[in-house]
């Protein structure tokens, strides 16, 4: 519901709509007013997040396999994609041949064919919104929409939601982002041609 009331523009309309409640129950605070107020708003982090990310992928370059890399390493924050790629060649999660472009492309498909969005706020405020293909990898982006982490999910999801909770952030699953398994797919399709060079 927050989604669409954002998407119309109508989540004003129904923050009044959400006061009346309270009203008919003289009340001074109304809870049910604050939580669809709050849910409006992490919706509206949410997408924000989101919309960054997207606006970003505008300046990926495709016309060489190293212009790629470069700029998508730029989708993270200044030199944590390079720190990742390391990392998880470390790990054994990455084939030593091209292991950036492994990545990247893994990230790319995770992204096309996520199955739902686990969303972590700490302290009320957006933290990551996690895409999850279940059994497989998750990639996470932070607030400002730049790229986290992405790594394979070693342990079953409900025991890492399980860590997330002792590490005091709540999570709310949303369903798959079309618009960004669209933008993927999109990205897939032209960093094809350097996968088989």
């Amino acid at each position: 519901m927050a989604k669409r009331a954002v998407n119309y523009g109508i989540h004003e309309e129904i923050l009044e709509k959400a006061k009346n409640p309270c009203q008919n129950n003289f009340a001074d605070e109304c809870p049910e007013w604050e939580e669809v107020k709050e849910l409006i708003e992490k919706w509206e982090e949410v997408e924000k997040a989101e919309k960054l990310l997207l606006e970003r992928l505008e300046d990926l370059s495709f016309t060489s396999k190293e212009s790629f890399l470069s700029s998508f390493s730029k989708l993270w924050k200044k030199g944590s994609f390079e720190h990742h790629v390391e990392e998880r060649l470390e790990k054994g999660h990455l084939p030593s041949k091209e292991p950036a472009l492994a990545y990247a492309v893994k990230i790319c498909q995770i992204l096309s064919e996520h199955e739902v969005r686990l969303i972590g706020f700490k302290k009320g405020k957006l933290h990551r919104v996690h895409y999850v293909i279940a059994k497989d990898w998750l990639v996470a982006i932070d607030s400002k929409g730049f790229f986290r982490t992405a790594f394979p999910l070693v342990i079953p999801l409900q025991k890492w939601l399980e860590v997330r909770k002792l590490k005091m952030e709540e999570i709310k699953r949303m369903k798959a982002n079309e618009e960004v398994k669209r933008a993927f797919e999109g990205i897939l399709r032209r960093i094809k041609v350097f996968q088989t060079r």
